[in-house]
């Protein structure tokens, strides 16, 4: 059988140029030039006179971003405009259709919800967010006091951009405090689809005088305000129903096994325990949490385990003498019991589970949750649980020196 290398050269040709032309058109069907869009890197959402108010924080494409213009005029590395409609796409829309370029979301790092909107409900929020293939659902979730189109304008310091600034800090605190968590958009609705319904995000705050909305004070030596994490939202459903406080807070990460390190103030003399002069270090923790069905309700063992060090001592205590470390172990440990406990009693009060202890029962006793379900009893069981805390707290470090400076002062007098 003769072969016809013409005709076998023809076909392969013709096979490379069809894989070509695929890969030219499965690249450029959706592409968007960089001067035709706006990229967006933080967004806000306000409810108000039965309308949804978007705020968008939109990248300055001007050359030399946050930089200086030829006549040295400031630069800001972005700017900001607001629209109003009776739903999220409606203000999206109108948004796009003012706009000299069209809003890219894929960008976006993170998303403020006015108490208002959180009242109101944020159900059609995050429907947009996971329906639209162009939005992102990793952004971080921040709940705001303020109105939060005004907050997104905020300059954040040391930051030539406001949106990867506030990603930088709730991700800093998530890994080294544990009291606020990183909250990303499809947690949040993972969470309050789930079978406890519940979830919580943190709350930013300006704290200070005024917004520092132009790019000139970036440099100034006394910022006149700042942006901080305060407190805990907490949601049942799509809606808001109340707050946890920073040591609230502490106590809910440690029910939810959310706490892996973060800083303790405690009473280093036990005979002064309203004077906090000294400071634990929690390395790292661990929630063992374990439901009990007792007779009639469940009790929920949680069993903390965790190792630090000593970061300061305020008294004229010696940790070099014998029981010393022993005791302050107990305080601590007496210190985390009572967060949880306090924490427990705020959260039964609200009637909402962003400890998800519904999750854990449903896993580890799906037959008796089942019967919850069918009685509609789960409302009732929840509001009589019992929390049994045990904590175990070991120093591991206390420095350079077992004295206290106080203690050496107090030596030499």
């Amino acid at each position: 059988m003769s072969i016809n290398h013409n005709t076998v050269l023809r076909k392969s040709l013709i096979l490379i140029l069809c894989l070509f032309m695929a890969t030219m058109l499965s690249a450029c069907w959706d592409s968007n030039e960089l001067n035709e869009i706006g990229i967006i890197s933080g967004s806000a959402y306000d409810w108000s006179d039965d309308k949804w108010e978007a705020t968008f924080q939109v990248v300055n494409p001007a050359p030399g971003q946050g930089g200086t213009t030829g006549g040295n005029e400031p630069v800001p590395p972005f700017f900001t405009f607001s629209y109003k409609g009776k739903t999220i796409m409606e203000t999206i829309s109108r948004a796009d259709l003012s706009s000299a370029r069209h809003l890219y979301f894929p960008n976006s790092r993170i998303m403020f919800l006015s108490e208002g909107a959180t009242q109101h409900g944020i159900a059609e929020l995050i429907d947009v967010f996971l329906r639209r293939i162009t939005c992102r659902e990793t952004l971080y979730v921040f709940v705001t006091k303020e109105n939060s189109g005004e907050l997104l304008s905020q300059i954040v310091q040391l930051s030539e951009n406001q949106a990867a600034g506030i990603e930088t800090l709730i991700e800093q605190e998530s890994a080294d405090e544990s009291l606020f968590p990183a909250i990303r958009l499809y947690e949040l609705a993972k969470d309050i689809s789930s079978v406890s319904k519940s979830a919580v995000v943190p709350e930013i705050e300006l704290v200070g005088k005024e917004l520092i909305h132009k790019e000139d004070e970036k440099g100034t030596t006394d910022a006149p305000s700042h942006l901080e994490l305060t407190r805990l939202a907490v949601f049942k459903n799509d809606q808001r129903v109340g707050w946890l406080n920073k040591f609230e807070s502490l106590g809910w990460g440690l029910l939810s096994n959310r706490i892996k390190s973060t800083s303790i103030s405690f009473s280093s003399d036990p005979e002064h325990s309203d004077k906090e002069d000294a400071t634990f270090f929690l390395r790292s923790s661990t929630s063992h949490i374990k439901p009990i069905w007792n007779g009639d309700h469940y009790v929920i063992d949680v069993h903390v385990k965790g190792v630090g060090n000593i970061n300061e001592i305020g008294s004229e205590i010696d940790l070099t003498t014998e029981g010393v470390l022993t005791k302050m172990e107990g305080t601590i440990e007496n210190k985390l019991t009572a967060a949880m406990e306090h924490s427990w009693i705020k959260i039964r009060d609200m009637d909402a589970d962003p400890t998800q202890f519904a999750v854990l029962i449903h896993r580890k006793d799906p037959a008796r949750w089942n019967q919850f379900q069918e009685t509609g009893s789960w409302d009732h069981v929840f509001k009589q649980i019992e929390i049994r805390p045990k904590v175990q707290i070991k120093i591991k470090n206390t420095g350079m020196q077992g004295r206290s400076f106080k203690s050496m002062q107090q030596e030499n007098k």
